[in-house]
């Protein structure tokens, strides 16, 4: 799980959510020198399906910010990965405001979106606002989630299969929407590598430092294991959010 790709002197450089492109091109080799293959995420999905998913990775970008464009792609292309970013809709429609972003930070515009699609970069959805969708009514849910594959689907020209939610926030309720809009995968910021539901992937976050034998543990069994608890957690505190909005914009105690 990669936000944003770019030097160190960048402005508002963070190492929580910045990885330098020479850190991520030595994390991209580190994983195609240990035999891991590179796919999109829906790619990935269909492979586990299938029962033909060993080694297989996804490196995922959340909100596709033109520094992806500038710098992780040049990357992904050279080393002839894979590769897949969520878009929020709302930003390439301009016909929202778009939440709990950074500021100045320059969206990727419509023609980078179809350049990244037809180079190994599938495009995914991440709602039309960024706004947490648990505490949301159903109405506002399926605006976020719908809406926001048709805007895609409209740039692209095919389907969109592929969705993350803003800032891992969901529920059974919104895994749901999620599932009745037609997409096939959803990830989360839950942290694993083991997976058996198509719209609650674990993923690993990563920073610059990363690398080797570090980035190596987050691929194996034990680091799976070790998060095991904290997932559950996590997951209760997320549908116990989504009882108490729902309860509010319903109007019940």
């Amino acid at each position: 799980m990669y936000h944003q790709i770019a030097p160190a002197d960048a402005e508002g450089f963070e190492s929580y959510l910045h990885v330098t492109p020479d850190d991520f091109e030595r994390q991209v080799r580190y994983l195609l020198n240990h035999k891991w293959t590179l796919m999109t995420l829906t790619e990935a999905w269909r492979s586990c399906e299938q029962g033909r998913a060993a080694r297989v990775a996804v490196l995922t970008f959340d909100d596709l910010y033109q520094n992806f464009v500038d710098y992780a792609f040049p990357v992904i292309r050279k080393l002839g990965v894979r590769a897949t970013a969520f878009a929020i809709g709302g930003l390439q429609s301009d016909r929202a405001t778009v939440e709990n972003l950074p500021e100045g930070i320059c969206r990727a515009s419509n023609d980078s979106l179809r350049m990244l699609d037809q180079n190994g970069v599938e495009i995914g959805a991440h709602t039309m606002t960024h706004r947490e969708l648990p505490a949301l009514s159903g109405d506002e849910l399926e605006t976020e989630v719908v809406q926001c594959k048709r805007e895609l689907e409209k740039i692209l020209g095919h389907g969109v299969t592929s969705f993350c939610y803003p800032r891992g926030r969901y529920s059974p309720r919104v895994r749901q929407a999620v599932a009745a809009a037609g997409y096939e995968c959803a990830t989360t910021t839950l942290r694993g590598n083991r997976h058996d539901d198509p719209f609650e992937i674990k993923r690993i976050r990563v920073d610059g430092a990363r690398q080797g034998m570090k980035l190596g543990y987050t691929t194996g069994w034990f680091y799976d294991w070790r998060n095991r608890k904290r997932c559950l957690r996590e997951k209760a505190l997320f549908a116990y959010g989504d009882r108490v909005a729902h309860n509010q914009n319903t109007g019940r105690e």
